[in-house]
């Protein structure tokens, strides 16, 4: 594309390849994942508190013990202690599934909830308990590993197993449990020695487990989550993810490939081969289905979900395995465009804008509103390299229906991109300034959604106006870009392309 070419108003369409941007991926959808942390009388913290001895699970309602001292040391007699392990034991035989497990002296799993629900009982309650596998894997953090955990709110965290209360159908010496290296999760003999958080309270779930819509489609009450009843059959990673993203099912075209946390909450850990309910799934097998969310350390790998038994492990993504579409059902009645709503979802809502370097009179800056009327939100700015590491991160707090504007990252020297987290949706814009000459300041405007197709306005070029475009791919995938300009009557004028490599971000005229 000439500068000449540009000289007049018109549309630049910007596309990038679905062939390797691999759009339907875990990062491509808005997940709900808020924490607050908790002082030891239960009140609520700031997000920059320094200690703190609880975490609360804004989603799910579950309150979490939080770890101390991991200093190689076991001391038993303090039962938040990191570096204590135990034996499963549960005296209680109807839940144990028969088998009491491992007795230790002070230090079984029984042994350990007893110490935290003494006296007063640990922060002043004593309903502490075990959690079960699936309240506990809902702490695993895919992204990260050693530990696979959000270090911000569950610091301390060991690298090992930690127990959960949920017993083996296949095998009563057993009990199931979470490998915080990575986040996979299996099931061992109840001798083995573990680590172990306890957790207390929560959310109450329906009992009715599953609805059949008579439709094609089943709906989880607990999740919120719209299943598609059969199975899509074996195919590979890149190939499931597509079919997710073009499937048209009862009415509804927005399915996709469901996370790591989504597809294990199908599985039903007290039936097995296979382990999800075959009144509402007939066609289920007891084989191995794929997930829309890469393993961290191997970006080759995905992972998987076993419904033989509700095993989590990861595999080579050009292998073939089972797909199962899902939808969100709960954002029905949800606008999130309605400017003026005086009520939204709590939740963690993510934004994504490239940022370019300080230095020699440039800097990146952020102008943002708090959408909702009720409730006030906060911001974590984190702000990452071209290669996809954490460089600095930012704590903001904005009122109900309030505004904040701050320069992010003033001492960085290198470009690259930034998410912002909030507990509720934001508008706004992102500012591109500079104070040496010529004066500029640049307004982007930002939504939520990343998108694989942008159409965007162009002022004609002459000496002072000129369209820059600045976009991030905040992927692990290296993805192509296409650019097409379009005058105002409609006519292709000519194409450029572009690549961005993961996790970085780009500016081109």
């Amino acid at each position: 594309m000439s500068p000449k070419s540009k000289r007049q108003p018109g549309c630049l369409f910007l596309k990038s390849s679905p062939a390797v941007f691999f759009y339907g991926q875990d990062a491509h959808y808005t997940r709900k994942r808020s924490y607050t942390k908790l002082a030891t009388d239960g009140s609520d913290l700031p997000v920059s508190a320094a200690t703190w001895s609880m975490v609360r699970d804004n989603v799910t309602g579950l309150i979490w013990e939080t770890k101390q001292y991991r200093d190689g040391e076991e001391n038993y007699s303090n039962p938040n202690d990191s570096d204590n392990r135990y034996s499963w034991y549960n005296r209680n035989l109807a839940s144990s599934g028969g088998d009491p497990g491992t007795q230790g002296d002070g230090s079984d799993t029984e042994d350990f909830i007893n110490t935290l629900n003494t006296g007063s009982g640990f922060c002043g309650h004593t309903d502490w308990r075990l959690p079960t596998i699936e309240e506990l894997a809902k702490i695993t953090c895919s992204s990260r590993i050693r530990p696979a955990a959000e270090i911000d709110f569950f610091p301390n965290t060991s690298w090992f197993n930690y127990w959960s209360s949920t017993v083996s159908v296949g095998d009563q010496h057993k009990a199931w449990y979470v490998h915080f290296t990575y986040a996979s999760i299996n099931s061992d003999y109840m001798s083995d020695k573990k680590a172990v958080r306890a957790v207390r309270s929560g959310n109450l779930e329906s009992n009715e487990r599953m609805i059949d819509n008579n439709d094609g489609t089943v709906t989880d009450p607990n999740s919120g989550l719209m299943w598609q009843k059969n199975e899509a059959g074996s195919m590979a990673w890149q190939n499931s993810l597509v079919y997710c993203e073009e499937l048209e099912l009862a009415g509804y075209d927005d399915w996709h490939l469901p996370d790591r946390n989504e597809l294990q909450s199908l599985a039903d850990y007290l039936i097995s081969e296979p382990c999800l309910d075959k009144q509402f799934f007939p066609g289920v097998l007891s084989a191995t289905y794929f997930s829309s969310t890469t393993f961290s350390e191997y970006k080759s790998n995905v992972w998987l979900v076993d419904f033989k038994d509700g095993n989590i492990s990861n595999g080579c993504k050009t292998s073939n395995y089972f797909v199962r579409a899902v939808r969100n059902a709960q954002l029905e009645s949800v606008d999130l465009t309605d400017p003026d709503g005086d009520s939204y979802p709590t939740g963690l809502y993510n934004y994504y804008l490239p940022y370019f370097k300080s230095g020699n009179g440039v800097w990146t800056g952020l102008g943002l509103t708090n959408r909702n009327k009720g409730d006030s939100t906060q911001l974590q700015v984190t702000v990452y390299d071209s290669s996809g590491n954490a460089l600095s991160t930012e704590y903001k707090t904005i009122p109900a229906h309030g505004q904040d504007s701050f320069v992010v990252a003033t001492q960085l020297n290198n470009s690259g991109w930034m998410q912002i987290n909030s507990h509720q949706p934001l508008s706004g814009l992102a500012f591109l300034g500079s104070w040496s000459m010529p004066l500029l300041m640049a307004d982007i405007p930002f939504i939520s959604e990343l998108s694989t197709c942008l159409i965007i306005p162009h002022i004609a070029q002459d000496v002072s106006w000129d369209t820059t475009i600045l976009i991030c791919n905040p992927n692990d995938e290296t993805t192509s870009i296409d650019l097409k300009y379009v005058d105002k009557a409609g006519v292709e004028q000519g194409i450029q392309n572009y690549t961005i490599l993961r996790f970085s971000a780009i500016k081109f005229q």
